[in-house]
């Protein structure tokens, strides 16, 4: 059991580091930035980013390398992603609303948040993405073991 924690132990911690910076740059960017004051950029970090934090230290114990990288990575992204494009979005939408609108159908448009949509669609994408890459290189590998075990 203890082989199964410390194999690749350099790589895992090497991931570790490079998920961390990730999220300590936008934990400075939140805190001391004026994007702080952005609706995504505070309410990510109030919400501990969504807890990715946990799915990419889950994927580092468990050797799931690529997809640590790519939640982390998925998460910065998104956050920019989601302030940069939800934006002019809920513009656009707001920009529709007329005075001979009803209620409900001014409610609807003000009630789609495209900020938080945005990153979650991308941190999704990313986790995805991670997890399909590392099912391709557990498949590769073990073609290869194969190989060299038939060669033998």
């Amino acid at each position: 059991m203890d082989n199964f924690f410390t194999k690749h132990l350099k790589n895992r911690l090497i991931t570790l580091a490079i998920c961390a910076v990730f999220y300590l740059v936008l934990i400075f960017i939140s805190n001391f930035t004026a994007l702080g004051h952005a609706y995504l950029f505070s309410w990510t970090i109030d919400n501990l980013y969504g807890f990715t934090w946990i799915i990419a230290a889950i994927f580092i114990v468990f050797n799931g390398l690529p997809a640590a990288l790519l939640i982390s990575a998925g998460n910065f992204a998104g956050v920019f992603l989601g302030h940069y494009i939800g934006i002019p979005l809920e513009e656009q939408a707001y920009a529709q609303i007329t005075p001979d609108m009803s209620n409900e159908q001014i409610g609807y448009i003000l009630e789609i948040n495209y900020q938080f949509g945005i990153w979650v669609l991308t941190v999704l994408g990313s986790l995805l993405l991670g997890i399909v890459i590392n099912i391709i290189i557990a498949v590769v590998k073990r073609i290869r073991r194969k190989s060299q075990t038939e060669n033998n």
